[in-house]
């Protein structure tokens, strides 16, 4: 008789909830805040958001809370994240989310220079 030995090994996930306000109005600065969770313990986490800041963590596992003073501009286009972190066994996992966000009163010319940025 063999005694087998394994490991369940979990897939790390990474996700927002509860990103506030869901609605920005064009050329106001305010604060916008949002969870970022990961249900498996992951290192050296990395997050760029709209391509203007930069986070990062040591060590995620649950929940961290993200506020940014943001102008709603950057916005047009919603909120995009790219995320590099890693899971315990060392293994590099690289993904870019994108979240709705609503700008109000966006001018034409704004919708048009976000839609024509966003082809390249």
């Amino acid at each position: 008789k063999e005694n087998l030995k394994f490991s369940v090994f979990f897939v790390p996930h990474l996700y927002v909830t509860s990103l506030e306000p869901s609605t920005l109005e064009y050329g106001v600065e305010s604060d916008i805040q949002f969870f970022l969770h990961s249900d498996v313990e992951v290192h050296d986490v990395h997050v760029v958001i709209n391509d203007l800041w930069d986070v990062t963590y040591d060590v995620l596992l649950g929940k961290k809370l993200i506020t940014l003073p943001v102008r709603s501009k950057d916005f047009v286009s919603g909120l995009r994240l790219e995320l590099t972190y890693k899971d315990p066994e060392g293994n590099t996992y690289r993904e870019t989310k994108n979240y709705p966000l609503t700008v109000s009163h966006v001018p034409f010319y704004a919708r048009f220079w976000s839609s024509v940025t966003g082809l390249f």
